[in-house]
């Protein structure tokens, strides 16, 4: 009897769970009279309105928009320098910001912090900051726009107070009731049936507050559903259809930040200048070689029964086979030599661009993710972007932006140790001034003519060069007017010294082999030849860039920021220089 109550009891419950579960995934019917206005009787904030059109779950969409309104606002100052290219920067007299909601507060805060160091900006790489940095900003971003679409009766919880507090009674009665059949069956103790009571008691509350904490659209916001997300300045792709939805829709897995996994792109300002980086996948390159080894060895063992096949079927099968297992060599010998052409072990330095966690939980679901979330970091150094797998000590230790020393193994993607490092005069990367022509940022310029110049105050004339340095800190400093910072980065054949100061960075690179061919033929063709720097030298980028070629080494330097383009051609005929007293090439 007992036995039987119990079953119908859970049998109940799970049912009306069920129902209600999956009523509240539905908006409700939408009120009229069209979208609510603000509390001040304005429009609704992009954000909120983004959380209305994807049925109270926000898109990637939300934080760009937030961004785009600011900054049309008034909170920002924005320029399009040229088609297509919009900066930003701080506002000089901004409104206040006590009309402003939490959420903006925040994505203000986040844009204080990313201008005082840079000045300015590109708007798409401010905009993109939310996606770059998940658990740094979109979280808690995304947690307010929630708690403010519920101060502002957009969402409620999925389950009315009601229905919670009802399936909390019936939880306690399925538990009463696995109880009370467990204690008449013989044989079974006092711990056995209060422990199973006990789970039967504590699983429906778990899956009863989990529900409760989701979020459904209310009549008002169900109205909110039908505004499209209100323009903005700058060219930021938005997520989601562009008119509005005869119903809330809820946004696909790719624009859902939290379950589209890392970026595929970042924005750097490593360099000196502002460019999207792609962000390569973390721990290695993928399947190791040893992999397609072992699938080709397979396939191959299968040819020899597959031949005994009768008729035709003999003859192709194993045709096929061989031709998937040399395949699969080819693909493991091709993983096999890029593996061995990096280093064993490197030290660079670079600028985080992305932090992420894989296998992160996903927040539709009840229960958690089987797979242990993973902390991920991506670091540009200025060549390359590295992504490696961190401990969470190391991931929260840094944030998108900082200045990092890496010692890593490039051939598994481990990373060994993260230092963060103090930016020059405390500022983050330097970007384009004001009024900085377009090509600062595509660094497509056509070749101009400059002459060799020399600062008034002189170059200096002896100076002690760290190992393998070509250019010392105080010289550079002294040519740029401004103290600088080097930080060096490299790998067999190619190294890298980058010179970064408040307003200019200088960056100077030595390559030797088929990395220096491909450089020295871009100079070749697209510039303009300087005599007395090396064997040969060309001019590029309007003279902020001389490619040099002494011997098998090839030597590129490079100037951005504001700052006398005729300063390069100097500083190369330096290095050029001491690359042939030293005899020192890249390793």
């Amino acid at each position: 009897m007992y036995v039987m109550a119990a079953w119908v009891a859970a049998a109940a419950w799970l049912a009306g769970f069920g129902a209600l579960t999956v009523a509240g995934r539905f908006p409700r019917r939408a009120a009229t009279g069209g979208a609510p206005a603000g509390p001040d009787g304005g429009p609704q904030p992009p954000a909120l309105v983004d959380l209305a059109r994807g049925n109270a779950v926000l898109s990637t969409a939300a934080y760009p928009a937030t961004v785009r309104d600011l900054a049309g606002r008034g909170y920002l100052s924005t320029e399009e320098r040229e088609p297509g290219q919009v900066w930003c920067r701080a506002a000089g007299t901004p409104p206040p910001r006590s009309a402003l909601t939490e959420f903006e507060r925040q994505v203000l805060r986040d844009a204080d912090a990313a201008l005082a160091g840079t000045g300015s900006m590109p708007l798409e790489a401010l905009a993109g900051r939310g996606q770059a940095d998940l658990h740094g900003r979109w979280v808690p971003f995304a947690d307010e726009v929630r708690a403010e679409a519920r101060r502002r009766g957009l969402t409620t919880s999925r389950l009315p107070a009601a229905a919670r507090w009802l399936l909390r009674a019936g939880a306690g009665v399925v538990a009463a009731a696995v109880y009370l059949a467990l204690q008449s069956r013989p044989h079974t103790g006092q711990p056995i049936a209060l422990g199973a009571a006990f789970f039967a008691f504590v699983t429906p509350l778990y899956w009863v507050s989990v529900v409760a904490g989701r979020d459904r659209l209310t009549r008002a916001g169900a109205a909110l559903a039908r505004q499209p997300l209100p323009p903005g300045p700058g060219p930021v792709v938005l997520a989601g259809p562009l008119r509005p939805p005869l119903r809330p829709l809820r946004p696909q897995r790719a624009s859902q930040p939290r379950k589209a996994g890392q970026p595929a792109t970042a924005w750097s300002s490593f360099t000196g200048e502002w460019r999207e980086v792609p962000v390569p996948p973390a721990g290695g390159q993928g399947a190791g070689p040893w992999v397609f080894f072992a699938v080709a060895g397979w396939l191959g063992l299968l040819c020899v029964p597959a031949s005994f096949l009768p008729g035709l079927a003999g003859y192709l099968v194993p045709l096929l086979l061989a031709l998937a297992a040399l395949a699969a060599g080819s693909r493991g010998a091709r993983r096999w030599a890029a593996a061995r052409s990096l280093p064993s072990r490197t030290e660079f330095d670079g600028q985080v661009v992305a932090r992420w966690v894989l296998n992160d939980t996903d927040p539709d679901k009840i229960s958690g993710d089987e797979d242990v979330p993973q902390p991920c970091l991506a670091i540009d150094d200025g060549s390359r972007t590295w992504s490696f797998g961190a401990g969470w000590q190391e991931f929260h230790r840094v944030s998108v932006g900082d200045l990092v020393r890496v010692q890593a193994r490039p051939r598994t993607g481990e990373l060994l140790t993260l230092t963060r490092l103090p930016s020059s005069r405390g500022q983050t990367a330097p970007g384009p001034v004001p009024l900085a022509p377009g090509w600062v940022l595509r660094r497509i310029p056509p070749p101009g003519p400059v002459q060799p110049f020399i600062p008034a105050s002189g170059m200096r004339g002896a100076v002690a060069l760290p190992a393998g340095l070509l250019l010392s800190e105080a010289e550079v400093s002294a040519a740029l007017g401004q103290p600088v910072r080097v930080y060096r980065t490299g790998m067999p054949g190619w190294q890298g010294f980058i010179y970064r100061g408040a307003s200019r960075t200088l960056s100077l690179t030595v390559a030797e082999g088929r990395l220096g061919e491909i450089g020295q033929r871009s100079g070749s063709r697209g510039g303009r030849a300087v005599p007395g720097i090396g064997e040969e030298a060309w001019q590029l980028n309007r003279g902020r860039t001389v490619v040099f070629r002494l011997g098998p080494a090839y030597g590129k330097v490079t100037l951005s920021g504001p700052g006398e383009p005729s300063l390069v051609a100097h500083l190369a005929a330096t290095a050029a220089t001491r690359l042939t007293a030293d005899g020192d090439s890249p390793r």
